[in-house]
């Protein structure tokens, strides 16, 4: 794979591996990753499989996005890195059918076919699934509780997202902190801390900050949310 990692990209690539090393009880296998949009959350998430794949701690990679856009982004950064992908879901119930080692579907695909999805995450065929932007999946609606089911004996799972809070419901697979009732990720990069790493010298725009709110390279203004709190009034999980 012919990519020089950003020094975040890296040590979360570090960081998760020696995650899956350890043992952790009901929280099972599940890593969740809070990085700022445009910091490269994709690249580090398949430098983190690729590296799980030449190793054989997994067979298969399933990446789920909750766009087609999202999906054929994922695709197109997958073939850039020289990592086959495929959105194709076969019609019968079909153990792993692909050539490729990377499936890219949506959270609305995987409420039609949760049972299919589920045999390709079994102890004989370990799965790394990834979920993007998992902010999009509560406990109590249909894509939250499908993946749930589906992905329930993953060897992994990856949770994604640049906005961890809801306005309603707790987010999937997620921890919270008992006592505030905030996001507890496992890995953490914040806007502030791009900036202390100079998203210029990394090759990305550094976002602009003015009066509260957020100027993104889109040239759109956002308000500034508190990301860790659930109960913030800004729901941004659909700002983005």
């Amino acid at each position: 794979m012919n990519i020089e990692p950003r020094p975040w990209q890296s040590e979360f690539v570090r960081a998760f591996k020696a995650f899956l090393q350890v043992r952790h009880g009901e929280r099972g296998n599940t890593y969740s990753a809070m990085v700022c949009p445009g910091a490269g959350k994709t690249i580090a998430a398949y430098l983190a499989a690729d590296d799980l794949l030449r190793a054989g701690v997994i067979k298969h990679v399933i990446v789920v996005g909750h766009t087609s856009r999202i999906r054929a982004q994922w695709c197109e950064t997958g073939a850039l890195m020289g990592l086959g992908t495929t959105t194709d879901i076969p019609t019968t119930n079909k153990d792993w059918p692909y050539n490729t080692p990377v499936l890219v579907v949506t959270y609305q695909q995987v409420i039609s076919r949760i049972d299919w999805f589920a045999g390709l995450c079994t102890q004989s065929t370990p799965t790394l699934v990834i979920f993007d932007e998992i902010h999009h999946c509560a406990d109590d609606n249909s894509w939250g509780s499908s993946i749930q089911t589906a992905f329930k004996g993953a060897r992994a799972r990856l949770l994604l997202t640049g906005t961890a809070f809801r306005r309603t419901g707790e987010i999937a697979y997620i921890r919270y902190d008992s006592r505030t009732g905030r996001v507890r990720p496992d890995f953490t990069l914040d806007y502030e801390k791009a900036l202390r790493w100079n998203y210029r010298k990394l090759g990305a725009k550094a976002p602009s900050f003015s009066c509260g709110e957020c100027r993104t390279d889109r040239g759109n203004a956002r308000p500034i949310a508190k990301v860790w709190d659930r109960d913030s009034p800004a729901d941004v999980s659909k700002q983005y």
